[in-house]
């Protein structure tokens, strides 16, 4: 790593010396936090004073494997500029999820301001170092990803081309950096230090569902005529996009077509200019809003009225008992402002429908909707939809019980309770009203519409089936108080293999069965009635676990 810093620092000794950063304050902050990670303990380990031998050589593994995909729009593009442009747009893509999703506490962090900032480090250099710390990581995923394309690109073109494919490649992730760093200073620069955690977990919803929607989608339309016709001088506005840049730079220096100069001049000194402007224009404003945010978040009173009013109204309506009402409106209130399950459960969530589209959807089908609607008809897969709504519940149960102050469930073991089987009833019914009943109102809505009425005893078997799945898998695997235990050993305390296949397994038999059973009435009844005995048997079984039952 240390050797990525000395290459990276050498690079940017142009931009170090025009925005006035202390080139051995940022050496030393850097090798400061490339030292604290290595002594980080990894949840991975069960003996956390180990390092990670194989760390390095597992993330360039999983990037080589992850740089496939990049070269898939060149045999299908009708050009290589298009095939180039949708290749770098991958990359940013992917590089801006991970600085959204992994690498947005690093700008924002304040563990550091104690010990940094009363120090004679101006604010240019506090904010260069992280930059450069996130560039730093960035770049050890962003290089073993370009290899494959660089293979395809000496068989399929030359070594030129190659070459041309890696400098655009590294560029590109500069440039990702530099707009996803901008875009979050402006956002620490005009909105009130008391919303921007929260203004910030929006956005990266937001990201997160469009690179979702993006990367399952596109191949699809990757498929269509409109898209083998594609030109790209034909789209104008993909003028003001980098990709596009390279593009223009790739046909002028490959396949000989006249460019304006601009372009390859953009291509070079855009991401270098856009860090020379975050660090000029922005840096000044850093250090005094860090100290603004630490100094936590207030909430408006009628915003929490609200909350309460609608917490407790449902809480009353669903739980019997005063332990189940609590804990339905403590999971209700915190599954929604918790600023870490909100960025893990929602934007998989958005997965759900994505993937509901790509299984119905075929080749010529999206600009024939009727031809669509007719072969559903005739088919069954209303059933993949009844039960692939689980998992906006499943995604919600892995998450719940996880959280970055999970101390603070003390609380728990000195409160009053006597069964906390009461507790994961609450937590249970708070996470099928709030994630699954929604999504299957409207599954149930699409079905009805595309089948007719007809369809309604099949929804009815799926939401008991469903429900005994869910409670199946709250027994097994879940018997934990919600927000209880530490986050960084969500993957070390993933469970048992074998109960996560029995977990899996169970939905497949209970649509299994389903399906078999559709044809015949008494078959769908009779299945109804021993599922619902199940549900009522489990719904009984979790109530009454005990202190001594619960997982640890």
């Amino acid at each position: 790593m240390n050797v990525f810093l000395n290459i990276l620092l050498f690079l940017l000794q142009p931009v170090i010396r025009l925005t006035g950063v202390n080139g051995a304050q940022l050496r030393a902050l850097l090798k400061m936090r490339l030292l604290i990670d290595n002594r980080r303990p990894n949840p991975m380990m069960k003996n956390q004073g180990k390092k990670i031998k194989w760390g390095n050589l597992i993330t360039i593994f999983v990037g080589l494997l992850y740089g496939l995909m990049l070269i898939m729009p060149f045999p299908f593009a009708p050009t290589s500029d298009v095939g180039l442009f949708l290749s770098l747009s991958f990359l940013t893509v992917f590089m801006s999820m991970i600085l959204i999703t992994d690498f947005a506490d690093v700008i924002y962090s304040t563990r550091d301001n104690a010990i940094v900032l009363p120090r004679p480090v101006d604010s240019k250099t506090f904010l260069m170092s992280r930059i450069v710390y996130v560039c730093l990581y960035l770049l050890r995923v962003a290089i073993p990803m370009l290899v494959p394309t660089m293979v395809f690109m000496c068989f399929a073109y030359n070594g030129t081309a190659a070459f041309l494919f890696f400098v655009m490649g590294l560029l590109q992730v500069l440039n990702a950096i530099f707009l996803a760093n901008a875009a979050y200073l402006l956002l620490l620069r005009f909105v009130s230090a008391s919303r921007i955690k929260n203004a910030l977990n929006n956005i990266q919803i937001l990201f997160s569902i469009l690179a979702f929607a993006t990367y399952y989608l596109l191949p699809k339309v990757m498929e269509s005529d409109t898209f083998q016709a594609m030109r790209l001088t034909d789209y104008k506005w993909l003028a003001v996009t980098p990709m596009y840049w390279s593009a223009m730079a790739w046909n002028w220096l490959m396949n000989g077509v006249a460019v304006p100069f601009i372009f390859p001049v953009l291509v070079l000194l855009f991401p270098f200019a856009g860090l020379w402007l975050v660090i000029r224009f922005f840096a000044p404003y850093f250090g005094a809003k860090l100290n603004d945010i630490n100094e936590g978040e207030k909430i408006e009173p009628r915003k929490l009225k609200k909350e309460k009013a609608k917490g407790f109204s449902l809480a009353a309506l669903l739980c019997t008992n005063p332990v189940q009402r609590s804990f339905f409106t403590l999971v209700w209130k915190l599954t929604g402002r918790s600023r870490h399950f909100r960025m893990k459960v929602y934007p998989t969530l958005a997965f759900v429908p994505i993937y509901m589209i790509m299984m119905v959807a075929r080749k010529g089908e999206w600009s024939n909707l009727a031809a669509m609607v007719t072969r559903l008809q005739s088919g069954h897969m209303f059933l993949i939809w009844i039960y692939s709504s689980c998992l906006t519940v499943i995604i919600a149960y892995t998450h719940v019980t996880y959280s970055d102050n999970y101390k603070a469930a003390w609380v728990y073991f000195i409160a009053p309770i006597r069964q906390p089987g009461e507790a994961l009833i609450g937590t249970f019914k708070t996470l099928m009203t709030k994630f699954f009943l929604p999504f299957y109102l409207f599954v149930s809505t699409v079905c009805i519409v595309i089948w007719g009425p007809s369809v309604l005893q099949h929804l009815a078997l799926g939401m008991i089936n469903v429900s005994l799945f869910v409670l199946s898998m709250a027994y097994i695997m879940h018997r934990k108080m919600p927000f209880s235990l530490n986050q960084e050993l969500q993957n070390a305390n993933s469970g048992n293999i074998l109960k996560s296949m029995l977990t899996l397994i169970l939905p497949a038999v209970l649509g299994g069965l389903h399906y078999f059973a559709a044809p015949y009435w008494w078959a769908m009844v009779f299945l109804f009635v021993l599922s619902g005995v199940f549900v009522f048997m489990l719904y009984r079984i979790l109530r009454q676990v005990s202190w001594a039952d619960m997982a640890t």
